[in-house]
């Protein structure tokens, strides 16, 4: 399978718990967006229960990705996959952004 790179970048309430504004993620293809919250939590357990829900797997409800800051990557998407070069932004509703 091939793998690839894409970046996420934190803002606003998930800077402040990881103390990093971006990093990379080395994925392999057809890895989800829900795949990609799992591995955020696990490298950032700081980020469960604030921005994570407690069982890791996906978004406390006023937390999503936004795709290359072009559109948000809604519920019922996560269980789609980035593609190569992909940017995800972790944008927090109630703070701002």
């Amino acid at each position: 399978m091939n793998e690839f790179q894409v970046a996420v970048e934190f803002t606003g309430i998930s800077r402040m718990l990881t103390g990093q504004s971006e990093m990379t993620i080395k994925i392999r293809q057809g890895t989800t967006f829900s795949e990609i919250v799992k591995l955020i939590g696990r490298k950032f357990p700081s980020m469960v229960g604030q921005i994570i829900d407690k069982d890791g797997s996906v978004f406390i409800a006023t937390n999503l990705f936004s795709l290359n800051g072009q559109r948000i990557i809604q519920e019922s998407e996560m269980n789609e996959s980035p593609q190569e070069g992909d940017r995800l932004i972790i944008l927090s509703l109630l703070a701002g952004g």
